[in-house]
């Protein structure tokens, strides 16, 4: 056998347990889904029980779900240290929306002291959470590079985390934005722009989207609104748009910030 094909035959054991890993990984992703799908279908104990095992083997996705469960005492008792330390687990792998969810209990606070507001930490995890693809994040660091929380004030990173989850269609980042370029009244193109962001949002009911409105309607010329509605009308979302989560079929990702 020549040198190539003994290094072959001695890699093999390190592709086999390679291949081994991808294998139990994607099982125990397919498992955790089973055990989110069983909690949807209100068998709560069923639910823990798959899940539980795969978290504490170190499942990210099983981690997540947990943390969820303890966030919100579904098939658990509600206790917030404990969502904390799975989301915890789950966000050291990489997991975006156990950085988010991470982040949200920092930005918040919770359960009387349980978890302590810390507006830095918050946002170390948010910004991970964004850069990594996470609409609601992604809206949440726009929101807070534009009002300094956690962050010194920036306002090119508020209009670039704003713009990247409102044009995923978060009603929240679409306000943002509304608010980020609204504020240069001398700017006709922005403001025509700030009220197509503003009238997005307020068709998806966000507070204060239509008092925006209100106020831009006594400064701006009709043919300006009409180029903004012109504008949101054209409007479509991508195909990685963010959707609000349906209780029905997914779990929590996001939670009022204020």
């Amino acid at each position: 056998m020549t040198e190539t094909g003994r290094s072959a035959v001695r890699a093999l054991p390190r592709v086999v347990a390679f291949l081994f890993l991808i294998a139990f990984a994607a099982q125990a992703r397919a498992d955790a889904e089973s055990g989110w799908r069983a909690y949807l279908a209100g068998d709560h104990a069923a639910a823990v029980a798959e899940l539980r095992p795969l978290a504490e083997a170190g499942e990210a996705q099983a981690q997540f779900y947990m943390g969820t469960l303890a966030e919100h005492g579904a098939g658990v008792p509600k206790d917030y240290r404990a969502a904390l330390d799975w989301y915890a687990r789950a966000a050291e792998q990489g997991h975006a929306g156990a950085q988010f969810a991470l982040g949200l209990l920092y930005y918040n606070g919770a359960g009387a002291g349980a978890v302590a507001r810390d507006l830095v930490q918050a946002a170390r995890l948010m910004e991970a959470a964004a850069r990594a693809g996470n609409a609601m994040a992604q809206h949440l660091m726009g929101r807070m590079y534009r009002l300094g929380r956690g962050v010194e004030r920036n306002r090119a990173l508020a209009l670039k985390w704003s713009l990247s989850a409102a044009q995923r269609g978060v009603p929240g980042a679409q306000y943002e934005m509304g608010v980020l370029i609204s504020g240069r009244p001398h700017d006709r193109a922005e403001r025509v722009a700030a009220y197509a962001w503003f009238l997005l949002a307020e068709r998806a009911s966000h507070p204060g989207a239509r008092q925006n409105l209100d106020l831009l309607n006594r400064k701006m010329h009709q043919v300006d609104i009409d180029q903004a509605s012109e504008l949101a009308d054209a409007w479509t979302p991508p195909a990685d748009a963010w959707t609000p989560p349906e209780a029905a079929r997914e779990p929590p990702q996001s939670g009022a910030a204020e």
